[in-house]
């Protein structure tokens, strides 16, 4: 049942991405590759909606992912997902490393890419993601959880939901 709902969401975002957009919904993909040591995070998430929340943040006109984008775009958005995403390895806090970003082929969302470096033989990873919960009512934000190649959890994190915990 889990499978469907998820293959709906997902159906959703590709569906709704191609237009103006009344869907608040985020997507991230998280992966513990035990071969490269390191928590490896996908964020796909609509950039007018993170031109919003950074711009109630007081950060107006970054103009994310075009030629005029502000120089300080990238650790603004990082900034805004360390007070967003909370998450722990073994019961510790970790620290995001922002990769970078990109945009989907449309030009309507942003594909921002995360890492947690030096990470070792998890045995419980607690994630809280409260993405666009604050600009919008109806927002969801779909995570997927990954150890390798193999899915491990999947999760919908709402206003209600917004913490969960993963055995590895």
């Amino acid at each position: 049942m889990k499978y469907i709902l998820f293959s709906l969401v997902s159906y959703c975002i590709l569906f709704f991405s191609s237009i103006d957009h009344d869907l608040h919904l985020s997507k991230m993909d998280l992966k513990y590759d035990t071969e490269e040591k390191a928590i490896q995070i996908v964020i796909n998430v609509f950039v007018d909606d993170l031109e919003a929340a950074l711009a109630e943040r007081g950060n107006d006109n970054l103009k994310i992912l075009t030629e005029k984008e502000a120089i300080e775009t990238d650790s603004l958005i990082l900034d805004y997902f360390y007070d967003m995403l909370d998450l722990e390895v073994d019961r510790e806090p970790v620290s995001l490393t922002f990769v970078g970003k990109e945009s989907s082929e449309d030009f309507m969302a942003a594909w921002c890419y995360l890492e947690v470096p030096d990470v070792e033989n998890i045995k419980k990873l607690t994630l809280s993601n409260q993405v666009l919960l604050d600009q919008f009512d109806d927002q969801r934000n779909v995570v997927i959880i990954k150890k390798d190649r193999k899915r491990v959890a999947s999760f919908i994190f709402d206003d209600i939901k917004q913490v969960e915990e993963v055995t590895f």
